[in-house]
């Protein structure tokens, strides 16, 4: 039971219930029909079902209802009682009280009662384990927890054809939105990273990016001022978007305003929003220019950069940076899936 596209998910019964929040996917009431213009669904239902799902990831398509469930309308915040959810060729058809509609003559029926139908959960800061692990372990249990979708922050070749095998059904796996390798500095964090140490290498290295599929650049925070410039400024030219890490050699705001779409773990954040930024920026530049080698030497600079703004914190400053980032990205939206939903996060994504 693999339908690609929005996702949807089977969880328990609360002990209390009838308030259950989350804020993303579903719009639709009740007796209205919109959801089947747009919404489609991957359903992991319980973990014992998982090898049934699976089994018929391939199969020709098949009308499913379920009846009884209680829908989570996330945008409207209510739960929605004795529903009945029909599915056929991968998109939800019809939403209605149970009984009120007919079930399809050739549909497998689940009788939900007591649990809840939720839009499919996204983990938006995913890395993926060695490949036996990923395909055996970490992706069914991403389904079994109701995570339909995955951002992988740390491309590679293999994830690109695992990408490929889940889009075509044949892993039985989250949908992916997958960054390219880390592209860093002269002297990378990471093993496996793309190192660009001038502004050419880094165009260079967003073509191929964008050659070989990936959904997005990686950047990361020992990349050269001019280098990263020129990397945003040839993923504009490529159409396609760019993420990660808030390099030392820029601010938080500078990132913001070049285009980045996300700042992830917050890095950089906290610099921006000292009374001492101006004056502890141009050290941990430098301290990022001369860097060691070891990873040690890196984590000491990562935490460096997170901790001396502290005692300078600006509540302020805090504000100011907080309103600039809203007015550049759409923080009521969240990145979603694959497809569709990848060209809408090269317009707008959540920071973390």
């Amino acid at each position: 039971m693999i339908f690609t596209r929005q996702s949807c998910t089977i969880k328990d019964k609360p002990a209390e219930a009838e308030e259950v929040p989350s804020p993303l996917f579903i719009r639709d009431r009740i007796g209205e029909n919109l959801m089947r213009k747009t919404l489609t669904l991957l359903v992991s239902i319980l973990l014992s079902w998982i090898p049934v799902a699976y089994a018929q990831s391939t199969a020709p398509a098949q009308s499913l209802a379920f009846t009884h469930v209680t829908v989570v309308d996330t945008v409207w915040g209510r739960s929605n009682t004795d529903a009945i959810v029909i599915i056929r060729g991968g998109r939800i058809i019809a939403v209605s009280k149970t009984g009120q509609i007919a079930v399809p003559k050739d549909a497998q029926v689940v009788d939900a009662t007591g649990k809840f139908l939720i839009p499919g959960l996204w983990d938006m800061h995913f890395h993926t384990p060695e490949e036996k692990d990923a395909r055996e372990i970490f992706y069914p249990l991403a389904l079994a927890n109701g995570v339909t979708g995955v951002r992988n922050m740390f491309g590679s070749e293999s994830l690109l054809k695992q990408r490929a095998e889940i889009n075509r059904g044949t892993l039985f796996g989250p949908r992916m939105v997958l960054a390219s390798e880390v592209v860093d500095g002269p002297m990378p964090t990471w093993p496996g990273s793309l190192t660009v140490a001038d502004p050419s290498a880094g165009r260079r290295v967003v073509r191929e990016i964008k050659t070989k599929g990936y959904d997005f650049v990686k950047v990361y925070q020992f990349l050269p001022r001019e280098t990263y410039l020129a990397i945003v400024d040839e993923a504009k030219k490529q159409n396609i978007a760019f993420a990660g890490h808030v390099p030392f050699s820029l601010s938080a705001t500078e990132a913001s305003d070049a285009g980045q779409k996300s700042f992830e773990h917050n890095f950089g954040l906290v610099l921006a929003c000292s009374t001492e930024e101006d004056r502890l920026r141009p050290l941990l530049a430098d301290a990022a220019v001369n860097v060691g080698k070891t990873l040690e030497d890196h984590i000491k600079l990562f935490v460096r950069n997170e901790s001396e703004p502290l005692g300078s914190y600006s509540e302020q400053k805090a504000t100011a940076l907080f309103k600039h980032l809203a007015a550049k990205w759409d923080l009521c939206r969240a990145h979603a899936g694959a497809t569709s939903l990848t060209r809408d996060w090269t317009k707008s994504e959540t920071s973390r």
